[in-house]
């Protein structure tokens, strides 16, 4: 019975390995509570503006004022410029948890190269949204404004 249990969690994780696995072991929270200034920085390199400022919407003063301090000043600034866009008024819930997809993936990437290393016990199975689920409903509107007004005037 051991070795059928050990014989999943090594196919699991060679599936992981592959790319052929599409659950994450962590949640963008998670991350944003537990990487390092240096990771983050490797992470945001070559990520658009648009997709960061997205993926930060519903994150906690506290979790944004971490994520700011690994941008410069100037881009900071662009990020924050977003948020006055005409497109604002139209994010929804998938549009936050596909450009968090876009932020997890390069992670991924970056880890399964061996450029970031991730802890978490590998039989953690993640509560984040799988690429089948972001088919679904786009969930309702977000209240950008509301959101950047609360946690910005807290900043």
């Amino acid at each position: 019975m051991d070795d059928l249990a050990d014989l999943k969690k090594r196919v699991e994780r060679i599936e992981e390995q592959l790319g052929i696995q599409n659950r994450r072991r962590y949640t963008f929270e998670e991350l944003v509570d537990g990487l390092d200034r240096r990771t983050f920085e490797m992470i945001w390199v070559g990520i658009d503006t648009y997709n960061i400022a997205v993926s930060l919407i519903g994150l906690t003063d506290q979790q944004l004022k971490k994520v700011k301090s690994t941008f410069s000043k100037t881009r900071w600034a662009v990020i924050t410029a977003e948020y006055q866009g005409t497109f604002m008024k139209e994010i929804t819930e998938l549009s936050v948890r596909v450009n968090r997809e876009v932020i997890l993936d390069k992670i991924h990437r970056l880890e399964s190269m061996g450029e970031a290393v991730l802890g978490r016990d590998p039989d953690y199975k993640g509560d984040s949204v799988p690429w089948t689920g972001i088919k679904d409903d786009q969930g309702p509107s977000m209240d950008v404004k509301g959101w950047v007004q609360s946690v910005f005037s807290q900043a």
